[in-house]
């Protein structure tokens, strides 16, 4: 980030800073199908994972019509283990709502972009923020004033674009290199569990016969 760039308090960049809250009832309102509730462990730094999102009917929905999730809002925890995880809604996404662990943060798109406040929210300076009010008196975790007061570097739009672009193309460098170990640690697993397999199918003569000599020697 270029210490060149103005720095502005995140409630003057966003149209919206606010959560959500746990459906009456709790766990015992949710359906097999419906709306997405989007909890803190569905929150994650590269994207949501919706393996185990829970779904909450169109009345309930309703009641909470004010934290509905919209295309490319920023989701930050807000408290818990997981608390300054964050992530961009993508495009195109279904209807979905949070419960009150889970900070919505609605950008105006005519200064902010979504996916910059994204990565700065991820930096190291932001998130050293969130830990020290983590550990601060209250323990609660972060409020909407706290929220707001993130100071943001604004460089123009483009400029943001230009910021987003390079850490997305050094985030897929760094995927590969992961895919890749990934790949290879897949394939020494593959041949460990083969070499066990006959060893205990054949037993170690077959895999390592005596060499002629040592036979020799041995009568």
């Amino acid at each position: 980030m270029s210490k060149s760039w103005p720095k502005v308090p995140l409630k003057y960049l966003v149209r919206k800073i606010g959560s959500g809250k746990t459906p009456k009832g709790g766990a015992e309102v949710y359906v097999k199908a419906g709306v997405m509730l989007l909890r803190s462990q569905n929150i994650h730094f590269d994207g949501l994972r919706l393996d185990d999102v829970v779904f909450i009917d169109e009345a309930v929905d309703e009641e909470m019509a004010s934290t509905r999730v919209l295309p490319r809002d920023v989701l930050l925890n807000i408290t818990g283990a997981s608390i300054g995880r964050c992530t961009v809604v993508p495009d195109h996404f279904d209807n979905a709502n949070v419960n009150q662990h889970v900070c919505i943060i609605r950008t105006n798109p005519e200064r902010l972009h979504p996916e910059y406040l994204g990565a700065v929210l991820q930096s190291n300076v932001i998130q050293t923020s969130i830990r020290v009010s983590e550990n601060g008196s209250s323990r609660e975790g972060l409020t909407f004033e706290q929220i707001g007061a993130f100071e943001i570097p604004l460089p123009p739009l483009e400029e943001q674009r230009v910021v987003v672009s390079e850490v997305g193309a050094k985030l897929r460098v760094f995927l590969s290199a992961i895919t890749e170990k990934q790949h290879l640690l897949s394939l020494l697993t593959e041949k460990r569990r083969a070499v066990i397999a006959d060893l205990v199918t054949k037993g170690t003569t077959d895999l390592f016969p005596h060499h002629p000599d040592t036979q020799a020697h041995a009568r």
